[in-house]
C-alpha cells in the first residue's frame, strides 16, 4: 500500500472516536464496541440525525463499555477475516507477523501503548479521555440495553464474520487484563 494510502488511515486526534447528541444526550461510539451499528440507529433509521461532537465537549455521556478480550476477539477477527487489506496498513496496529495467531496477535497489541495504538486496540478509557470526574453513564456491551435507551426497536450488529471465534488462553487473558487494566476496572465495577 502506498504511503498517501496509509497517510489516510493515521488516527486522527480529532476523530480518534466521536461523540453524538442524540435526545439530549451525548453519546460516546468507541471502535469495537457496537460503534457503526449505535450510530447506524442513530442515524439511518428515519429518527433523525445524530449531531457529531468532539468528546471533550460531550456532557454526562452515555458509553457502551466492552470487555477487553471481547474486543480484542473482536478486532482481531474483523481485521483476519473481514478486512484483511487494510490490518498490515493502518499505523498502530500489529504487524504481519502477529497475525498467525490470536494469542500472538495480542502480545503484539498488548505492546503497544495508548499513545501509538490505532483506534481499534486503544483503550476504552483513552478514547473517551474518561474523566472520573464526569457523570458518565456506562452500559455493558448488551445491543438490547442500549437499543431501549436509544428508544429505537433494535440495534443490528453491523460485523458479522462467519468464522470461529479463537479460544482465550488464560495467559493471553492475564495479557489483556494487565495491558487495559483501566477498562478492567471500569468493567468490573459496571458489571458487579
Amino acid at each position: 500500500m502506498s504511503q498517501a494510502a496509509m497517510n489516510r488511515h493515521k488516527p486522527d486526534p480529532e476523530q480518534e472516536t466521536f461523540a453524538a447528541r442524540w435526545r439530549g444526550r451525548d453519546h460516546i461510539l468507541i471502535p469495537k464496541n457496537g460503534h457503526h451499528a449505535i450510530r447506524d440507529a442513530m442515524t439511518w433509521r428515519g429518527r433523525g440525525c445524530a449531531r457529531r461532537i468532539k468528546v471533550e465537549e460531550a456532557k454526562d455521556p452515555i458509553v457502551m463499555w466492552r470487555h477487553p478480550a471481547d474486543r480484542l476477539v473482536s478486532c482481531w477477527m474483523h481485521f483476519k477475516y473481514t478486512n484483511t487489506r487494510y490490518a498490515q496498513a493502518y499505523p498502530g496496529f500489529p504487524k504481519e507477523d502477529a497475525w498467525r495467531s490470536f494469542d500472538a496477535w495480542v502480545v503484539a497489541a498488548c505492546g503497544i501503548p495508548d499513545d501509538r495504538a490505532n483506534k481499534h486496540i486503544r483503550s476504552q478509557a483513552a478514547l473517551c479521555h474518561w474523566n472520573p470526574k464526569l457523570n458518565y453513564t456506562l452500559v455493558p456491551w448488551d445491543f438490547e440495553r442500549y437499543a431501549q435507551l436509544l428508544g429505537v426497536e433494535k440495534i443490528e450488529p453491523s460485523n458479522q464474520t462467519k468464522a470461529a471465534r479463537p479460544f482465550v488462553s488464560l495467559v493471553t487473558l492475564s495479557q489483556i487484563q494487565h495491558r487495559y487494566a483501566q477498562d478492567m476496572e471500569i468493567w468490573t465495577s459496571i458489571n458487579s
